[in-house]
């Protein structure tokens, strides 16, 4: 279970007090190697999770099967629908999901997924998504990449569109501060407004949270703690240098660069507050976010501190109003 509440101290938007929240997170049934077989089951609220969180993060009621029968390869698939969702979001969707990755190497993995959505909301926004990916470390490099491509219908809307992400955190352990170097690029198609009749926007699954680990103790919003969009019509450049001021403390700096491939008035998914925070649609250059994520060893064996400090500078898209946002958050993370 999980007991969980929010406290604004301030804010230039007004925002009420949060609600105390109460939710089941998980509660399922898993039967294990079944008859020796290497099939497992698992029914009931469950976390589907994934190393960069890039299509699921979130905690959803399905049944799953895996086969892990083979050396190196694993099956697995789910049908997922919402019984009592924890976001309100989920409450019209049924998802149909599978996947076979491929295990080479230690720690290097490559993946062929589908995933296909029923949505009984007046939007009936039914897409699908067919995508590959690989996750992997050799020597003193951790590379990925992802390529996703949806279809389907969007409020009767043909959809086709494409997004991919790739990049490579650079490492050494030899040098003074343990430094390292992150590099990536990430597109998400967006509409084409001379194809009227084909939405070519590519969306996300609604289940992702776009959180990884580069090389420090700490997690991060690899597309930006600030801005955190959605990877839908936005080209994004990032480039990342942390590092180990002491054994126990890790500290990364990261920039981020935002364009939209076409002009648009929104920024899917983003933290922005709108209005008064839209894009003027005439202008494709978003602007730039830069963080800083250093993150604590645990104190008195129970607190695990993270402090977050995030800036965004808007680009021409917000022209006139170009008012820069900063964002400074500490977790404590109390260890029961």
């Amino acid at each position: 279970m999980r007991l969980r509440k929010r406290f604004v101290l301030t804010s230039d938007q007004n925002i009420p007090p949060y609600d105390l929240e109460a939710d089941i997170t998980q509660l399922f049934f898993l039967w294990h190697n079944i008859q020796n077989s290497g099939i497992a089951v698992s029914v009931g609220r469950q976390n589907f999770e994934e190393p960069r969180e890039w299509l699921f993060d979130d905690y959803m009621d399905a049944v799953r099967v895996f086969y892990y029968g083979q050396n190196d390869f694993l099956f697995e698939s789910a049908y997922i629908t919402a019984i009592n969702p924890i976001k309100d979001k989920f409450d019209t969707w049924t998802d149909i999901f599978g996947q076979a990755s491929w295990y080479f190497r230690p720690d290097n993995k490559l993946s062929a997924y589908y995933l296909k959505r029923s949505d009984t909301s007046l939007r009936n926004r039914e897409p699908k998504w067919i995508g590959f990916r690989y996750i992997g470390e050799w020597q003193n490099i951790k590379p990925w990449a992802e390529l996703s491509f949806i279809s389907g219908e969007d409020k009767g809307e043909k959809s086709e569109g494409t997004a991919y992400d790739f990049g490579a955190t650079f490492f050494t352990s030899d040098a003074k501060y343990n430094p390292s170097v992150t590099i990536a690029y990430a597109f998400g198609s967006g509409d084409d407004p001379s194809t009227p009749l084909v939405n070519e926007r590519f969306r996300q699954t609604g289940y992702q949270d776009n959180v990884s680990v580069f090389n420090g103790q700490s997690s991060v919003y690899y597309y930006g703690n600030l801005l955190d969009p959605e990877l839908s019509n936005l080209k994004i450049l990032t480039f990342g240098v942390g590092i180990y001021p002491t054994e126990n403390i890790s500290v990364d700096f990261i920039y981020h660069s935002y364009t939209q491939e076409f002009p648009d008035n929104d920024v899917k998914g983003s933290n922005l507050y709108d209005p008064p925070a839209r894009p003027n649609g005439s202008a494709d250059d978003i602007g730039s976010g830069f963080d800083i994520i250093a993150a604590f060893p645990v104190y008195f064996e129970r607190v695990e501190p993270t402090l977050i400090i995030s800036t965004f500078q808007p680009g021409t898209a917000f022209d006139p109003y170009q008012e820069s946002a900063t964002f400074v958050k500490l977790n404590l993370n109390f260890i029961i």
